[in-house]
């Protein structure tokens, strides 16, 4: 089995960009049960667990703004919640790619704050608003 670079954002903003095996195993292991693939335009794969929503799993404010900023139409539509794990696009086989340096740079910009804090901004009362009707049951 291969080892490809992984970005792995975790609920309390703590993260690090590691060598993982490549395969279904790996990433469940990483995010705790099944796996559900979220897209951007641009080819990163941001892998989260599958019922983290269901289980309870804590939100994740980092992964969720990285992702916001790769596809900005998501912007108060959804959050990310649990342990994400970060990759690039598929290759023409079908198999996982490592995560690119264009997405580790618009990373950097996320955690060092710059994009962060805009999109934080911009984007607070659609949070609020899709985090009260989640918790409403609407």
């Amino acid at each position: 089995m291969s080892q490809i670079k992984a970005l792995i954002i975790n609920p309390d903003s703590t993260w690090q960009v590691s060598l993982i095996d490549s395969g279904l195993k790996s990433l469940q292991t990483l995010v705790g049960g099944y796996i559900e693939a979220v897209t951007t335009d641009d080819g990163t794969t941001i892998f989260i667990n599958e019922e983290g929503n269901l289980n309870g799993l804590a939100e994740n404010p980092l992964a969720t703004y990285l992702w916001w900023t790769l596809a900005p139409y998501m912007i108060g539509v959804d959050a990310l919640v649990g342990t994400a794990v970060v990759l690039g696009p598929v290759d023409n086989e079908g198999d996982e790619t490592g995560v690119t340096p264009d997405t580790l740079k618009v990373f950097a910009d996320v955690a060092l704050g710059e994009v962060g804090m805009r999109l934080a901004q911009e984007s607070i009362e659609a949070a609020e608003k899709y985090l009260a009707t989640t918790k409403n049951g609407s």
